[in-house]
């Protein structure tokens, strides 16, 4: 849960080396949206009131979990727009609550709300870079440590 912010979603394939990611952004003047990461990269992403434009590697990954929970695949006709729209609008969050849970296991209560948070800080790291061409090994350990630190000397005992 990240509140107040974009940051979390916009590291998501970072944060979910080696393991699955589930983020729900609610928002107040702008549109909430859910992510599912793993292993490194964003798979599905989508608007709760248009869940028929997702995005991601596997747009498809969570499509029977999303039909479970009420969040149609397909667009609407001119007619049920209206409708439908309302329906999600109102309705958007709470279904990406219990994808939510689904996938984590963890049910969102408000219990869970108002009691205290495990946070953590994520660390603003600069993205990872592509070797350029004509710059040495050296130059790129040099601007390694910059960003990291010194390597530990191993042969000092």
């Amino acid at each position: 849960m990240e509140p107040y912010g974009w940051s979390g979603t916009e590291m998501l394939a970072r944060l979910s080396a080696g393991t699955d990611v589930v983020s729900i952004l609610r928002h107040d003047y702008a549109c909430d949206y859910f992510h599912y990461a793993a292993d490194g990269m964003v798979l599905t992403a989508f608007d709760p009131s248009f869940p028929e434009r997702r995005s991601g590697a596997d747009t498809d990954r969570l499509a029977g979990l999303m039909r479970e929970f009420g969040l149609p695949l397909e667009e609407s006709s001119d007619e049920d727009w209206d409708q439908r729209y309302d329906d999600l609008s109102g309705h958007g969050l709470a279904r990406m609550f219990a994808m939510a849970a689904r996938l984590t296991g963890v049910t969102f209560t408000a219990d869970l709300l108002d009691g205290p948070l495990l946070v953590g800080a994520i660390a603003d790291l600069p993205p990872p870079q592509e070797p350029q061409p004509g710059k040495s090994l050296g130059a790129l350990l040099e601007q390694l440590n910059a960003v990291s630190g010194p390597e530990p000397d191993h042969d000092a005992d």
